[in-house]
């Protein structure tokens, strides 16, 4: 595991709140990457909610455990939906804006915090809870499509 992502995780665990970059253009063009977003971490208690983009310790093989691996990322996603396995446990379904498929499900102890809100020159914008229907899904990969084909001519 990365230091600063050792440092991300103490920060969350002990109750603060931290600043994430986007890295990525799954959440395009909701997110951007560069854009900045206060993550903070759940209540005691607190189970996110389908709409909510949280933030979950992911493995670099997409194996749901529940202790990750060397190869530990952080990802922001939205929470698409919550399942239980046979043992009756919440299997929570995470899925970026602009991607068909959804990633590999997650444990509870895998997500480590939730977005509270993105970055402006104009201070803190509260990130909205919502689901996007497959339509803005698709009109977000048309999006994103786009802006290659521009950013490459």
């Amino acid at each position: 595991m990365g230091k600063d992502i050792e440092i991300v995780l103490s920060m969350l665990e002990s109750g603060h709140s931290v600043e994430l970059p986007a890295t990525g253009y799954s959440m395009f063009p909701v997110f951007s990457p560069g854009q900045r977003f206060i993550v903070r971490p759940f209540s005691e208690g607190e189970m996110p909610v389908p709409g909510d983009v949280v933030v979950c310790r992911a493995a670099g093989t997409g194996q749901m455990t529940e202790s990750c691996s060397e190869e530990e990322l952080l990802v922001m996603h939205r929470l698409v939906e919550i399942k239980r396995d046979e043992s009756g446990e919440a299997i929570f379904i995470t899925r970026g804006d602009s991607r068909v498929m959804a990633d590999p499900p997650r444990r509870r102890g895998q997500m480590v915090g939730i977005v509270e809100g993105r970055k402006s020159g104009r201070g803190i914008k509260k990130v909205r809870r919502y689901l996007p229907g497959e339509l803005r899904m698709a009109y977000n990969r048309l999006v994103l499509r786009v802006f290659w084909r521009v950013k490459r001519d």
